[in-house]
């Protein structure tokens, strides 16, 4: 081995990071949306990544290059099903560079040690605090989400109006500020929690200080105090679970 066996795996994750993003022109990311594993640019941009990776796992080890290989596979293999969730853009993209990442860490692990670091990893990701921790933070990304809106139907109703907003901008605000505040919770910074509140009411001034439109006002802090106080109440019982 040429070199130092720790920076195998940021090398293959700037190498991931490059050829995903720097070395991959428009047109290639075009075709792909609209043909999916059929389109012929996915074959190049998957060949440039293992091009990438066989460079890389042969200064470390050139007999383990095809683990190079079986990492181009499995790239194809993830950018092939994202490319049948076309209409969850962002949703596919996190979770398309999610799965890229973990077969980059298993790939490494079995470079290196023949997969026991990886299953080591596994082990220790897979704790009870963490799955709590998952569990939290998926309810107030997604339940929570749906919980909003049936607190809220009564007034929104009442305010016989359209959404003046950008669409689901409402939906997308709320989950940031949940994730934001079960974070501050989860750190003990709960001082960020009222730095947090200060800063939407600077931003939401113009909708609070309109004497016009006092139903619109104070739907929005319903929404705000219920959206807080469920996530609060939810990240305090949080840690009293996990410590």
């Amino acid at each position: 081995m040429l070199l130092d066996n720790t920076i195998l795996l940021p090398l293959l994750l700037i190498a991931h990071l490059l050829a995903d993003f720097s070395f991959q022109p428009d047109l290639w990311v075009k075709e792909k949306k609209e043909k999916g594993f059929k389109s012929k640019y996915l074959l190049y941009h998957v060949l440039l990544h293992t091009a990438f990776y066989i460079i890389i796992i042969a200064i470390f080890d050139w007999t383990k290059i095809h683990y190079a290989v079986l990492l181009g596979v499995l790239h194809w293999l993830i950018d092939s099903i994202k490319g049948l969730f076309k209409q969850y853009k962002s949703r596919a993209f996190i979770l398309d560079q999610v799965f890229h990442l973990l077969t980059i860490l298993g790939v490494t692990s079995l470079v290196l040690d023949g997969g026991n670091s990886f299953i080591e990893f596994g082990k220790n990701v897979l704790t009870y605090k963490n799955l709590m921790i998952a569990a939290a933070y998926y309810i107030v990304y997604q339940p929570m989400s749906f919980f909003m809106q049936i607190a809220t139907s009564r007034w929104h109703e009442a305010m016989k109006m359209e959404d003046l907003g950008l669409k689901d901008a409402g939906k997308w605000i709320g989950r940031l500020e949940r994730i934001l505040i079960l974070t501050f919770i989860i750190s003990s910074n709960f001082s960020a929690i009222g730095f947090l509140i200060a800063a939407k009411s600077v931003f939401r001034f113009g909708d609070l200080n309109n004497p016009t439109n006092q139903m619109r006002t104070e739907y929005i802090l319903i929404g705000t105090l219920i959206s807080f106080s469920i996530t609060i109440f939810l990240g305090l019982f949080l840690l009293m679970m996990i410590q």
